[in-house]
């Protein structure tokens, strides 16, 4: 152990001479060394020093300065090194923040408390009305998008048709590997010196029960020669390979008849509802059209057509009439105005219009692409494509085409407006010479 420095003693001594005034003064022995020895920046070793000297030097003025055996004998306090190190260098240092925390008082108490009182009667108030029953609520269901609905019933029937063509697909791969190995089933019993089918469909009742003999009897009806081979003793023990054949014709079989049941269900799956047949309404009682005659509008004769109950018949390409009723000549003007109703444009032209309706409904309804797009902006688009060229809107194909490329890019290229005035020209072109030859067949101009 090194001796203490001169200065190093110098500076003991008066840490003691402090501590002695302060513990003279009323201080706690080990308060007063902290505080001597936070000021004067001690180390460990001297605190220990100083606490040893401390007590020594109480203990040794207390026995002095006693006047009789009870005072040299009475209690004092002593320093705890221990508990004087543990307070200058604790074990767990404290962060700024945790020493900032604990030193300092939180701004909550500079507030007064009528803030948190009112909280506190909102509070209560709160959980005084919710223990008041309160009604029930109806449940009203959102409502439904009928595009949306109609969207996911038809990709359900594409689904369970897809389905539907895998399982025949699979029901017909087993069906031909079931007639594969009848083949190689019969071939076996072709061959010189293998089991004979009695033997084998012994074995079959044996192993495999009742439907390994039903495939044998199946290859007996077609190859009934089969039957009459001979059997021979103990014949039945070496029959191994054709009762693996028959077991591979009854697995597939059994493939073939799972993969159809699984068709027959997503078929029913993919088929339209019924449909019920509907009711003619006529609104009037007296009126009923399975009662009503066969009425016959004849232009290109001569003869007269009935008004009243017939019956028609043909004989040699000549029609011939019978019954009772009043019978029109037939002149020329009602053959032309026939002829006019027939050829009306606005007849011709409302026509037209139903057929469009149809066929943009069924685009917007299954096609891919303009299913997918908002029916307004396809309905736009579908009137631009009529006004210049009306002609073509009932046909599926040209409307399909033309809507996916306009709804695609936006805008008709110049080209595609060309090729469509072009058709159009043709179309009515084409039109006008029908019309041409149906006024001079029918000898009306």
């Amino acid at each position: 152990m090194r001796p203490l420095s001169k200065s190093a003693e110098a500076k003991l001594l008066v840490a003691l001479e402090r501590i002695a005034d302060l513990v003279n003064t009323g201080s706690d022995p080990n308060s007063a060394i902290i505080k001597v020895a936070r000021d004067q920046d001690l180390p460990s070793g001297h605190i220990q020093l100083i606490v040893t000297a401390y007590n020594t030097g109480a203990t040794t003025s207390n026995r002095e300065t006693g006047d009789n055996t009870l005072e040299k004998a009475a209690d004092f306090r002593l320093a705890d090194a221990s508990e004087i190190l543990d307070n200058i260098f604790p074990k767990i240092v404290k962060t700024s923040a945790e020493i900032v925390r604990e030193r300092t008082v939180s701004t909550e108490y500079a507030l007064p408390p009528t803030g948190f009182i009112t909280r506190r009667q909102q509070q209560m108030e709160k959980a005084a009305a919710s223990a008041v029953p309160m009604p029930e609520k109806t449940w009203v269901p959102p409502p439904r998008d009928a595009r949306e609905i109609a969207k996911r019933a038809y990709s359900a029937k594409v689904a369970a048709r897809r389905e539907a063509e895998d399982a025949r697909g699979m029901a017909s791969a087993a069906y031909q590997k079931a007639g594969v190995a009848m083949d190689a089933l019969a071939e076996y019993f072709m061959t010189p010196h293998n089991c004979s089918f009695s033997s084998v469909k012994r074995a079959a009742e044996i192993q495999l029960s009742s439907i390994g003999t039903s495939v044998l009897t199946r290859l007996a009806a077609v190859y009934p020669h089969f039957t009459k081979q001979s059997e021979v003793r103990g014949e039945i023990l070496k029959c191994g390979q054709p009762i693996k054949l028959i077991e591979n014709i009854v697995g597939t079989l059994e493939q073939y008849n799972t993969a159809q049941k699984k068709a027959d269900v997503y078929i029913k799956q993919a088929e339209p509802p019924e449909r019920e047949s509907p009711n003619i309404i006529t609104h009037s009682v007296l009126y009923d059209p399975a009662a009503e005659p066969l009425q016959l509008k004849k232009a290109d004769g001569l003869e007269t057509i009935p008004t009243g109950p017939v019956s028609l018949t043909r004989t040699l390409g000549q029609t011939v009439w019978s019954g009772t009723g009043s019978y029109i000549p037939q002149t020329d003007a009602m053959k032309t105005d026939a002829f006019k109703d027939i050829t009306d444009p606005d007849h011709d032209r409302k026509l037209r219009g139903i057929r469009a309706q149809g066929v943009l409904a069924d685009l917007i309804t299954n096609d891919p692409i303009i299913s997918g797009h908002d029916p307004r902006e396809v309905a736009t688009a579908f009137n631009e494509l009529a006004e210049v060229a009306p002609s073509f809107m009932d046909s599926s194909a040209t409307v399909q085409a033309l809507l996916r490329k306009r709804l695609e890019s936006g805008q008709l290229a110049d080209f595609d407006i060309k090729q469509l005035v072009d058709m159009e020209k043709v179309d009515a072109e084409r039109r006008k010479n029908v019309l041409d030859a149906k006024e001079r067949e029918l000898k009306l101009i």
